[in-house]
Parts: C-alpha cells; structure tokens; sequence
C-alpha cells in the first residue's frame, strides 16, 4: 500500500466525500486502486460498512468498485442499509452485464485468484450466512431478489461422483460445508419465511439433524444445538396461538406433505378397529358426540401435525401448556368434572367402569352404533377398559404361577375321591381337623409342600433307591416342621394330607398334560394381545412399531408365549403311558415342558413390567418411569464394559483352575459310586434301607458334599463367569479356591487374579455405574416435566386413534359391524371383478380416453404402444384395476371441497402466527435503535408484516 492509497483509505474512514470526489476524479492519472486494502484485509466498502457511512459507500458504488466480500460483511454486521444498497448495485451490474468475479449473489461465491482476501469461506452465499445470523429483514430483502434458495447437504454416506470428488480434494471442506448448510436452513428466519409450512419444515429438519449427529459425531454438538433451535422455534409458535380454533386447525392438519410423513404413526386414522371407514361412524356420531363450546374437535380427530411431532420426537412442542390443554379436554370427554373429583370419588369412578368393560365391550360389538356401544369410544373410558383388561390377564398369570387350581378348595379336592372305606374317611376327617387347626398361617403349609411328595407304592418305581430317598427325604423334612403347638391332631393330619398328595391335579407334576382351566383362559387372552399387536404393526408400520420400548417389551412376551405353546403341544405329542408317570427330577434337562415353563415365567416377568406403562398417566409415577427408563439406557451401555472385564477374568480363572476342577469333579464321582457300593453292599446283607450307612472313615460327608459342589465353579469359561458373577454380590468364598490338589504358587495367582477382578468390576465399574445413573437421574430431573409430558402424549395418542376399541379378548369377536364391512367389501370387488371380466380383450371407455389423451399430448403413439404391450404382456385384471383405479380417482379430482377448506384454513392461522412471531421478534432488535423512514418505508414493502384478511 503506497501513500495515495494510505490517504485515500484514511479519507474514506473520516468519511470526507470532497476530498473521495477528488481521488476518484483524478485516479486515471495517479493509478489509484479503489479496490486496495489496508493492512487488516479491508478495503474501502468494508471501511464504510465498519463506520456504518452508507454516503461514502454509495459514492464508491458510483465508481464500479468491487464489491468482493463486501455484501457478506454488511450482513455479518446486520447492516440492512448497506445489504439493501448492494444488492441493488449488482442488479443493475447484472442488467448492464457487468459482472465482477465474487458478484455471484444467487449462489456460494467462486474460488479464483483472491480467494486468499475473502474473509469467509467460498462456500458462503448471502442467503445462507442472513439465515445464520437470523436476521429476517437480510433474509427477507435477499428472498425478494429471487435468489437461489439453499440446497439440501447431500447424506453423509452418499457416494456420488459430485461427493467423492469433494471427499477426496478436501473432507474437511466438504464437511465444513455441509454444516454451514444445515445452520442455514435450521434458521427460524429462513423457514418462516421461505417455507409453506414451517411447521413442519422445523419437524422434518429436527428429525434430520438428530439423525446427522448419529452419522458425524465429530460435529454431533453443532447439530444437537442447531436441532434444539428448531425446536424451540416451533414450540414458540404456539405462544401466539390465542383461540382454541387456531390450535386445533394447526393441529389437525394434514395436508399432501405431511400424510406421507405422518401415516406412518397415525396408527388407524381412516379405520377402525373393524377395518371399516370412520366417515359413516362420524356421520352418525355426530348427534351422540358430547362437546363443549369452546372446543370444536372430538376425541377421534386425526391431530396429524401432533403425531408427526410425536415421530420426530418434539418433546417441548408436545409438553407446550396449550398442547397439554387440548389434549386433556379431548382425553376426558364425556366425562364432566372428572378433574375436580377428589382422589377417592376419582377411584370409584375408574373401577366401576374398569369392572364393567366386559359389558362395554360386549355392547359395541352388538350394537356398534348405539349411545351405549360409542360409550366405549371415548379415550379415557378406552384406556379404563384396556387397562382393567390387562391387569385381568396379570391377575390370572399370578394364578396361575400360584397353582391356585390345586388347592382353591381343600373340600372339593377330597370330595373327588369319595371315602372308599372308613380308615380312608377317617383320614380325609383328620386332614380337615389339619387345616382346621392351620388356619391362614400357609407358611406351615408351604413347608410342608416342600417337603416333597410321600413314598408311592413300590411298582410305580423301578429303582428302589429313589423310592427310600425319596421317603427320606419327606420324613426329614416333616421332622423338622414345627407344628407349635397345634396339637395331635395337626400331626395326624400331616400323614393324611400325605396320602392325597398324588390325588391333587397332576398337571403341575406330569408332562403332556392338557391346560387347565386357568391355562386355556390365559391361552386365549395371549392370542387376543398378539392379534392386537399384530394389528397395531399393520397400522403404524414397522419401522414406526419398533422405535417405542414398550412394543418391543409386548413383542419379547407374546414371542415367550408363543414358544409356551409349541412347546406344551410338542410335550404333548411326544408324551405316552410310559413317560407319563416319569418323576420331574429324572426328566431330561431340556425337556419340552422345562423349556415351556422357563419361557412361560419369562413372559409372565415382562408382562408384568408392562403395568409401569399404564401408570405413567400419574403425574408422581410418571417421571418415575422416564428416570427408570433412562437408567435401564445406562445399564445397557454398562453391561458391555462389565462383561468385557468379566469374560477377561472367566477365559484367565478357568485356565489357571480347570486341571484342578477336573480332579474335583472326579472325587465327587467316586464318592456318589461308593456310596451306592455301600448301599448294594448293605441291601444284599438285609440292612433296613432306613439305616445310614457310614462312609469311609478317610472321607467326612462335609468334604464329599463340597467336592461336588466345588467343581462346577471354573470347570469351564461359562462356569467360570458365573462364579466371578456372583462374586459381585458377595455370594463366593475364597474357600472356593481350596481345590484337590491346588498348588500354593497356582493357588496364590488365582486369589490374585480374583482380588484384581473385585477391584476393577466391583469397586472401579460398579461406582461408574452408580455415578452414570446419578447423572442421568440429574440430567432428566431438570427435563422431567416435559420428558413425561411427552411420554404422556404418545399414550394419549394411541387411544385417541381409532381402531382397537375392543380389549382382550373380545378383540377375537367378530362384530357386527366387521361382518357388514366385508359384506359390502367383497361384493364391491365382485362388482368390480365382473366389470373387468366383460371388459377382457378391450379396454374400458376410461382407460381408451387417458390413452387417447397421453397419445395426443406425446404426439406420437409411444404410450399407446405401450399400453398396448403391457396389456398384451399381462393379460391380467390386476392391470385392469390399477388403471381403473387411476382414472376413477383423477375423475374425484385431487381435493376434495373439505380439504380445500381445511388448507385455506390452515394457511391462514400458519401465516398468522408466523407474522406475530416475526413481528414480536423484529420488535426486540428494533428496541436499542431508533425509528426511521427508511425503516418505516421497509417494512411497508414486506408483505409478512401485513395483516391476513
């Protein structure tokens, strides 16, 4: 920079526009360069933008300056004056053809030979960097200039040639810019006022950078604040709802963009449970309907926006007080008052209609149409009905488990034998006196069912060694029961109660047995849940189904149910009169009925954690749930950790000890053959079978006892991580480690070894575990209220859907209404099928004038040759109907007047509220500056500001 350039930057800096007239004047003959730049990058439009001189830059202008990175300075600097002035330069630049290399202001600038001068990235457009800086007068001028709009980023994992080129000349750029984008569509001034619908534009970006910080965790912080910044700006248009008509218009929406997006999760919008349409129902309801006069949507109102919200997980929108407002009003119709209740009156009320859901149920499938049917419709009696269903079906699984059948009624048992002589009547009158004596203290009981059967008659076994363990170990058990004083007449009745033993249902002892009563109940109700599951997949979609926790906790159950039955019917096949009398102790260890139960007790387990669900509608039970749910995440997230370590440990233990398990395992071995030589050895010499027999007087029973025990613990890697397991909880000695034969150096290792793994999972992870549950705890006690608000209205939602009305197991039922439905159905596709079928070898009057029209419109015969081919190549009434289909709905034409008027509808409250929130936010930034006429002459230009007729 030479001295005439130095004086003319210091002139344009003091803003002295005789001494500029002069230079510019006479810069021919000095060779001044107006584009020169002082020694921070700036030339003389950055130094005006910098004082704010618009005179001194118009001047400048007058001259042909470049204008370079001038434009995206002044709107870096949110100077509309100076963005106004340029933009109107380059259109005049552009009407001359009078281009400059970084005037491209539709688009990002080009990279050339000052690229090394621009202080922003070449990437950078005008439009993209007034977006990120949320500037809505720049974004509003630079959107009246037509300009390019901004592109989608192309997937991260997209491999075109334009992507690949840019990956392989610079990631780094290539990322940069990407993200550069997406602060740019995320700015709330670019979709309100570029978008149609900037509801859902803010949903849909939502969703897409949640998804892009999974995909580039390098930047996952940058788009997890760019993702709240939609959300805040969608929740915040709310505010400005002020009726009750605008909510529910913005709400129930659902226009051409949104179906798509929101069909997904709108469950059975346009069917009900039956399959059949709801606009007859509607039609019909209308005159039983209930609603109240502020309130103009009933319960089963599609809320398409609010279900899009749902699916792209926009928790603040959906916890919003008018969200919740609406919502509750809708969830307690027909139900006046139930709110201002007290909690006692409130309990009533739920369990009478709880009790009364067979009824219900019963009336809708009778009479579907009738005030009494529609009763159960409403979603808060829908939800009362399927949740008394639900807790039916725990209620008999606990049955069940309890085996109540086998002792519901002591009396009945024994009067199903009728008294064949008198000593058996005696002893049934002395089990009477028995429980007579017991009373309600079952834990006698309990003791003495544990005790074991009693000794069968001696051809029901093959081997008299189980006959006498087994009395053995009955009259050991017995002995030690403490009868407290209940008299002899309790110690009677035990040996009588031993004698009925076998006459109790064998259900519970036999394999290939039949259901019993409570079984077959359950039986149904599991096929009833399944087919409901499998409706509620058809609805919402798999991908959709998948995503909630709770579909996945009933899709885990109903598979263990399912595998119940197979198995039971498996047993069943496979069982015969001999098999039949096995004892459960000499059953295969994985035998049908085993694997049967241990999934039957898996499903009964997470059926029963699927009541947490239903009490998340409390508001003290709910955050529960959300923190519980949290930290089950953190579990998961430990547990890989936790068994790495573990697995680590088990493959170290059980190389150091397998040798001396193994000698173990064959100690314990030749104690079981020894004692059973003693045994022959004490039969064959007429000893009582009742008389102990001694042992080796080398071996005590304690150490033969432990042998066998003391195996199984590193005898494999499996083993090996059990053992280290439930060392966590204490549950393991070191006098695990005194194996037969162990060394004192092998012996001190393994301690070593040990005492490591309890420091590292018990003390290190275990604490990080805690410490991970605790933050999270933390983190969602600050979110609580909207986290449950939101899991509150994801339950809300799936009741206000219509279809499922019926609980289990009435769901099964077919109704009159589902049998009228396929009536009309099946005759409606004969109907059609008929009209077809006279059709073949010609083409129906329809389909030749859209022939006909696409041949006139191509002017050539190319689609009619093609529809000739196709018609020729199938020759199928499939083809017929799609096309018979296409014209029937191009005669409908695309919108009907309802939808017409729902859309002007909603174009109307949407543009509402996106003036009120620009203006709202316009009158912020304007607070700190004073008024004008320019300003006044701006705002009058921009049509947003304007209020909608």
């Amino acid at each position: 920079m030479n001295e005439l350039e130095r004086e003319f930057l210091l002139a344009v800096q003091r803003g002295e526009l005789d001494a500029l007239r002069q230079f510019l004047k006479t810069r021919t003959l000095t060779q001044l360069d107006v584009n020169c730049r002082d020694p921070l990058d700036r030339n003389a439009l950055i130094i005006c933008i910098d004082h704010k001189d618009l005179d001194t830059m118009k001047l400048l202008l007058e001259t042909d300056a470049c204008v370079g990175d001038a434009l995206l300075y002044a709107i870096k600097e949110n100077y509309v004056e100076a963005v106004e002035a340029l933009l109107q330069y380059l259109e005049v630049n552009k009407q001359n053809h009078h281009h400059h290399p970084y005037d491209n202001t539709s688009g990002a600038y080009e990279p050339c030979d000052h690229e090394d001068y621009c202080y922003f990235s070449c990437d950078m457009s005008p439009l993209m960097l007034a977006a990120q800086n949320n500037n809505f007068e720049i974004v509003k001028l630079l959107l009246d200039k037509k300009v390019s709009p901004i592109g989608d980023p192309h997937d991260p994992r997209c491999g075109c040639t334009t992507c690949c080129l840019a990956r392989s000349q610079d990631c780094l750029k290539h990322s940069r810019s990407r993200i550069n984008a997406y602060r740019a569509l995320s700015s709330p001034s670019l979709m309100a006022l570029s978008s149609e619908d900037p509801l859902e534009t803010a949903f849909q970006m939502s969703a897409k950078l949640e998804d892009l910080a999974q995909l580039e965790p390098e930047y996952k912080e940058d788009y997890m604040r760019l993702r709240s910044k939609c959300q805040a700006f969608a929740t915040k248009l709310l505010d400005y709802a002020r009726t009750s008509r605008e909510l529910e218009i913005l709400l129930d929406f659902n226009g051409s963009k949104s179906s798509s997006s929101s069909s997904s999760s709108s469950g059975n919008d346009d069917k009900d449970d039956d399959g059949e349409e709801t606009d007859d129902d509607k039609d019909d309801d209308d005159s039983s309907v209930s609603r109240t006069y502020r309130l103009m949507l009933d319960s089963h109102s599609n809320l398409s926006r609010l279900k899009l919200a749902i699916e792209c997980k926009q928790k603040t929108f959906c916890a919003h007080p008018n969200i919740q407002e609406l919502l509750a009003t809708m969830w307690y119709e027909n139900l006046p008052g139930f709110r201002r209740m007290s909690f006692a009156n409130q309990a009533l009320q739920v369990l009478g209609i709880g009790l009364m859901f067979p009824v219900y149920s019963m009336a809708y499938l009778l009479a579907p149409k009738t005030h009494f049917g529609q009763y159960i419709k409403k979603p808060f009696i829908k939800f009362i009905c399927h949740s008394a269903s639900y807790i039916t079906f725990i209620t008999l699984l606990v049955l069940a488990s309890q085996r109540v059948e086998a002792f519901y009624s002591w009396s009945s048992v024994v009067g199903l034998f009728g008294a064949a002589n008198h000593k058996q009547a005696a002893d049934y009158q002395e089990t009477d006196d028995l429980f007579d004596s017991i009373g309600n203290n079952f834990s006698l009981f309990d003791r003495t069912i544990a005790a074991g059967p009693p000794p069968l008659p001696s051809n029901s076994y093959s081997d008299d060694i189980e006959l006498n363990r087994l009395a053995a170990a009955y009259k050991k058990t017995i002995s030690h029961v403490q009868l407290d004083g209940h008299g002899a007449s309790t110690a009677r009745g035990l040996d009588s109660l031993s004698k009925i033993f076998n006459q109790l249902p064998a259900s519970s002892k036999k394999r290939g047995t039949l259901p019993s009563p409570i079984e077959s109940v359950i039986l149904i109700w599991v096929l009833s849940l399944i087919w409901a599951e499998l409706k509620q997949i058809r609805s919402l979609g798999i991908n959709y189904y998948k995503h909630d926790m709770w579909n996945l906790l009933d899709s885990v159950a109903s598979s263990c149910y399912i595998g119940t039955i197979i198995l039971r019917v498996v047993s069943y096949v496979q069982s015969d009169e001999k098999s039949l009398e096995v004892a459960r102790e000499h059953w295969n260890a994985y035998d049908p009925t085993l694997l049967s139960e241990g999934l039957f007790a898996t499903g009964t387990v997470f059926s029963s954690l699927k009541l947490v669900y239903i009490f998340s509608v409390n508001p003290y039970l709910g955050p529960l749930q959300i923190s519980l749910g949290r930290m089950i995440i953190d579990i998961l997230r430990f547990s890989w950790i936790y068994m790495l370590v573990l697995f680590a440990f088990a493959c170290g233990m059980n190389q150091l000890l397998w040798y001396y398990a193994d000698l173990e395992r064959h100690q314990c071995l030749n104690v079981t053959n020894y004692n059973l030589a003693q045994y022959y050895k004490a039969k064959s010499a007429e000893v009582a079978p009742e008389t102990p027999i001694a042992p080796d007087e080398d071996e005590s029973p304690v150490a033969m006892d432990d042998s066998c025990k003391m195996w199984r613990h590193f005898s494999n890697v499996f083993e090996s991580s059990q053992t280290l397991f439930w060392a966590n909880f204490g549950l393991v000695d070191l006098e695990n480690f005194d194996l037969t034969g162990i060394r004192q150096y092998t012996r001190f290792w393994a301690l070593l070894m040990f005492g490591c793994y309890c420091f590292i999972n018990v003390i290190v992870v275990l604490n990080l575990l805690v410490a991970m549950m605790n933050h999270s705890y933390d983190k969602i006690s600050t979110r609580s209220d909207i986290e449950w608000k939101f899991a509150r209205t994801r339950l809300w939602m799936s009741y206000f859907d219509n279809g499922s009305t019926v609980p289990a197991p009435f769901n099964i039922i077919p109704s009159i209404k589902s049998m009228r439905y396929l009536y009309r159905r099946t005759s409606r596709r004969f109907r059609r099928f008929h009209r077809w079928w006279n059709g073949l070898g010609m083409c129906p009057n329809g389909l030749e004038e859209v022939v006909t029209q696409d041949t006139n419109n191509n002017n050539n015969n190319s689609t009619s040759k093609q529809f000739e081919s196709k018609l020729d190549r199938s020759g199928t009434v499939e083809y017929l109907e799609s096309n018979y289909s296409a014209l029937e709905l191009r005669n409908r034409g695309e919108l009907k007047n309802g939808q017409r008027s729902a859309q002007l509808n909603y174009k109307t409250v949407i543009k509402t509220l996106v003036r009120r929130y620009l203006v709202d936010e316009q009158r912020k930034v304007e607070r700190s500056s004073a008024l004008t006429e320019v300003k006044l002459k701006r705002w009058s230009e921009f049509k947003i500001f304007e209020r909608s007729e």
